[in-house]
């Protein structure tokens, strides 16, 4: 019975910081526009914001999001860790890629990314 109240009070700050971070990517999500069309192939340069690893039945995954330099965002589905390749959170890159598919996420626009090569 002791441990119910802190156990109570943790799972209720974690669901406001977890609300607080949804609202905080909307707002910053307002601005961003879809880029492209699909199959079409274009060169950017984007911020690495966050990057997700994912363990499924075909191996890792890595989601890589990213913001471009007009606030639209990008989101790369990677089957290597991009840390090696590419950088890591906050690092700004050029690269190659091809658009996959325009998608919305939270109310978010979103575009879908595949095929990153870096741009020298």
């Amino acid at each position: 019975m002791v441990s119910i109240l802190p156990s109570w009070r943790r799972s209720i700050k974690r669901e406001l910081d977890f609300q607080a971070r949804r609202e905080a990517e909307r707002v910053a999500g307002e601005e961003s526009e879809w880029v492209g069309l699909t199959k079409d192939r274009f060169v950017t340069t984007a911020t690495i914001d966050s990057v997700k690893q994912f363990l499924t039945q075909w191996g890792e995954s890595y989601l890589v999001k990213l913001t471009d330099d007009d606030k639209n965002q990008l989101v790369w589905w990677s089957s290597r860790d991009p840390q090696w390749n590419f950088g890591g959170v906050g690092d700004t890159l050029t690269f190659k890629a091809t658009v996959k598919k325009h998608d919305e996420y939270n109310g978010v626009q979103q575009t879908v990314i595949n095929r990153c090569v870096l741009v020298d």
